[in-house]
């Protein structure tokens, strides 16, 4: 998020403003929207040191940002976090307001009492002789928290790089410990979580630079956890994998930890039947050896000690092999028009083939061949009350192909309805329902069925509906999912 927003000098409602990123799925790959029109934080000032905070403990981040510059009368400000669903200005209420020339802005628990408090710089100019302020935060109705603090022998003591996932009763957040994550600031290398009402921990995991994971669970809240590498052994990498006649060359990275060697295999398949181990000291960084075939070679390597192994490190070959398509689902609530979506594993394939069985015998037949990178795929006009048999490979230009993947069965059903989620009675123009659809179907008491039109982010038009109860319908072809129903009680 960043803006630099004078507006003696630019349009106010065109030139600059803030962006607030949210990772989205695209086709199966990493992508971002702007939605900090959608959540209220699109214009705050010149905006410069900002920091993620959750300051109530209640499991939502919220949004703080130290504004000014030439004392033009821009004021800080600071966003709570509406159950995930938008922001509001706080700014005044809080009394982060000030209309110095800010510049850095981190949030830290300095006091170690269980809230985030924030520490803000400013540059000096006339009449202003604040340079630095610790804001201390004396919440007084704040939820529970906990504190994770990994820590790694060697050089990356603090853990750079790592991802901490806490998951507190149906509740899974994330953090990334980082370097330089604020305008000329740093904040402490460690992820705190605010709870809410949950006064246990159900689990913490530590994903280490590398991939290793730690994992503990059944955790106290209210505490500040340290948590070492001390327990796993780091996964090693190959980053170089030649053959040059008949002598293969490795050389591979690791973080080095308690491991006494390594275990390099090698095969002609990717699933190492009848592979050929090599144990090599863990002083090691390389490792050749010769191989009279023509075949592809398939490796792997991971690092071990007397108490503990290691992940193996991701599949590496030398030769000609594209890996399989995998994670084959439908990511759609038509059951009679499902979209099939799957993981793309390589870079060298040309096209995939997307084959179909409408018996259990697997008859399979090829019904579509899509294009490389191209990772969703929609049927049209199924059967109702049929089961249907997918399963996808990769292929190159010429005559390799992948291994399958795996087989996703599709059973068009008919819809069964378990209401038991009550809405609020709505007496609004719109409702907010946790669904990602730009219309919805509802049906009252009777059957009669009505369309709602999203008009902004999970909100839909009821303006239109006559008073009484409504039932929303979702179709689902594998379970049978509760849906939700609300009652309108008045005419906006």
């Amino acid at each position: 998020m960043t803006n630099i927003d004078y507006e003696d000098l630019f349009d106010i409602e065109t030139d600059t403003y803030n962006v607030l990123y949210k990772g989205i799925n695209i086709s199966n790959k990493i992508g971002y929207t702007d939605v900090a029109n959608l959540m209220g934080v699109r214009r705050s000032g010149w905006g410069w040191g900002t920091t993620f905070l959750d300051v109530n403990n209640d499991g939502f981040q919220d949004l703080a940002a130290t504004n000014g510059v030439d004392n033009i009368g821009d004021s800080s400000k600071f966003w709570l976090n509406q159950g995930g669903n938008s922001f509001l200005d706080y700014s005044d209420f809080i009394g982060f307001n000030d209309q110095l020339d800010g510049t850095a802005l981190i949030s830290f628990d300095y006091d170690q009492d269980g809230d985030l408090d924030m520490l803000q710089t400013a540059k000096p100019y006339v009449n202003q002789n604040t340079s630095i302020r610790l804001l201390k935060n004396d919440c007084t109705n704040c939820g529970q928290y906990i504190t994770i603090r990994p820590r790694m022998a060697g050089n990356n003591h603090f853990a750079i790089g790592s991802t901490v996932k806490v998951k507190a009763g149906a509740k899974t957040m994330m953090r990334l410990i980082t370097a330089g994550n604020s305008f000329y600031a740093q904040e402490p290398a460690e992820a705190h979580f605010g709870l809410g009402s949950a006064s246990m921990v159900d689990e913490v995991k530590i994903i280490w630079p590398g991939g290793a994971e730690t994992i503990v669970e059944n955790i106290a809240a209210n505490q500040i956890l340290e948590i070492t590498d001390s327990n796993i052994l780091h996964i090693p990498r190959f980053y170089k994998s030649d053959k040059t006649g008949n002598l293969v060359d490795l050389e591979w990275n690791h973080i080095r930890s308690t491991e006494t060697l390594f275990e390099i295999e090698t095969a002609n398949n990717p699933s190492f039947n009848n592979a050929s181990l090599y144990e090599i000291q863990a002083t090691e960084r390389q490792f050749a050896f010769e191989d009279n075939t023509e075949e592809t070679i398939f490796l792997r390597i991971r690092a071990k000690n007397d108490q503990l192994v290691s992940a193996w490190s991701p599949l590496t070959w030398i030769g000609d092999y594209i890996p399989a398509p995998s994670d084959l689902k439908i990511v759609n609530d038509d059951v009679f028009n499902p979209i099939l979506q799957w993981k793309d594993n390589s870079t060298n394939e040309s096209a995939f083939l997307l084959e179909r069985s409408e018996d259990e015998s697997f008859s399979f037949v090829e019904i579509s061949r899509i294009d490389a990178n191209v990772t969703q795929f929609q049927e049209n006009d199924l059967q109702l009350n049929k089961s249907y048999y997918y399963r996808i490979l990769a292929s190159d230009e010429v005559d390799l192909f992948s291994e399958y993947s795996d087989t996703l069965r599709h059973d068009v059903l008919e819809v069964q309805v378990s209401p038991t989620l009550i809405y609020p009675n709505p007496s609004s123009s719109y409702i907010f329902l946790p669904l990602d659809k730009s219309e919805v179907q509802v049906a009252d008491a009777s059957g009669k069925r009505f369309t709602l039109y999203q008009s902004q982010e999970g909100h839909y038009l009821i303006e239109h509906l006559p008073v009484g109860v409504y039932f929303v319908i979702t179709e689902f072809s594998k379970e049978l999912l509760e849906d939700l129903r609300f009652i309108k009680i008045a005419t906006p």
